[in-house]
């Protein structure tokens, strides 16, 4: 379990992806802010390798009194 900052204060989610969706390298985010409403949230996050840097979105439901991770999403800036 893990927890994060959100809208509504501190909180806490099950788990947190395992590989980033941009190098595919396996990681432990970093989680940046959380926004939580009418039982999903989604989390900003960003990869923590340096070759990659990348930042995408987690997206969590809210089950059974708990934040569970069902996804994410990526967006590409172009440079």
């Amino acid at each position: 379990m893990y927890q994060i900052n959100t809208n509504a204060g501190a909180t806490k989610i099950d788990k947190l992806p395992e590989k980033c969706p941009f190098c595919h390298s396996g990681i432990s985010p970093k989680t940046i802010n959380g926004n939580s409403g009418n039982g999903r949230m989604e989390i900003f996050m960003s990869c923590p390798k340096s070759t990659c840097k990348n930042s995408f979105i987690g997206y969590y439901k809210y089950e059974n009194n708990m934040w569970r991770y069902t996804n994410e999403t990526t967006c590409k800036i172009l440079k």
